[in-house]
C-alpha cells in the first residue's frame, strides 16, 4: 500500500498548469504502482471549475489513455483471431508465427484423393517434444486456419477430425512447440469442393 505525497503548489502558477501538473504526476504515480482506483481517485479531486487549458489538458490525459486501450485491443488481435480471419495461406501462416520449419517428426494422414471435399478425415501427431497447439491449415479455402487444437500439457500429441476442402490443394499441419513453430504439408485431390 503506498501512503500519499504532498505536492507543492506554485501560487505563481495558473491553475490550469497547476491542476495538469497535479494530474500528471497522479496519472504517473497511478501507472507505476498499477493501481487504477488511485487514478479514479486522483482524477475525482478535480476542480470542476474547469477552463479551457485544464479541459484540453484533461482530453489529451484522456487521448493517451484510450490509445493505450486500443494498442492493448490491437496487440490482442494478432493471435488466434487474426489466424482464423486471414484469407490467405499466407497471411494465416504469419500470424500463427511466421516462419515454419519442416519436421519429419509430424505426421499428417489423409487421403490422397477425395469424392466430396466436405468430409475431408485428417489426423495428425506430433511426435516433437513440448507440443502445445496442433492446426490444420487448408491452402486454397476462404480461410486457410479451418482448425487449431491447444493441448495441456500431459496430453498425447495426436488429433483427428474432418474438414473442409474446397479444391484440390496442399493441406498443412502446423504445431507449435515450447521452442519453436513446426509444420508439414501433403496435397489432396478433391473431385467435388467442399466449400461452395
Amino acid at each position: 500500500m503506498t501512503t500519499p505525497r504532498s505536492t507543492f503548489v506554485d501560487s505563481a502558477a495558473s491553475p490550469a498548469e497547476t491542476l495538469g501538473a497535479s494530474m500528471a504526476e497522479s496519472l504517473a504515480n497511478s501507472l507505476a504502482n498499477s493501481r487504477a482506483d488511485s487514478l479514479a481517485d486522483s482524477l475525482a479531486d478535480c476542480s470542476t471549475n474547469v477552463g479551457r487549458r485544464t479541459l484540453l489538458t484533461q482530453g489529451g490525459v484522456w487521448a493517451a489513455l484510450a490509445a493505450c486501450g486500443l494498442g492493448q485491443a490491437a496487440h490482442a488481435a494478432t493471435g488466434p483471431e487474426l489466424a482464423f480471419d486471414a484469407t490467405s495461406l499466407d497471411a494465416a501462416l504469419l500470424a500463427m508465427g511466421g516462419h515454419q520449419v519442416q519436421s519429419t517428426q509430424i505426421a499428417l494422414n489423409l487421403p490422397e484423393t477425395v469424392d466430396d471435399g466436405a468430409f475431408v478425415p485428417i489426423s495428425v501427431t506430433s511426435h516433437l517434444p513440448g507440443t502445445r497447439e496442433i492446426s490444420i491449415v487448408v491452402e486454397k479455402n476462404p480461410n486457410p486456419l479451418v482448425v487449431q487444437f491447444t493441448l495441456p500439457e500431459g496430453t498425447d500429441s495426436q488429433v483427428s477430425t474432418r474438414v473442409k476442402v474446397a479444391e484440390s490443394c496442399r493441406v498443412f499441419a502446423v504445431v507449435r512447440t515450447d521452442e519453436k513453430v513446426w509444420s508439414t504439408s501433403r496435397a489432396v485431390q478433391v473431385q467435388r469442393g467442399g466449400c461452395g
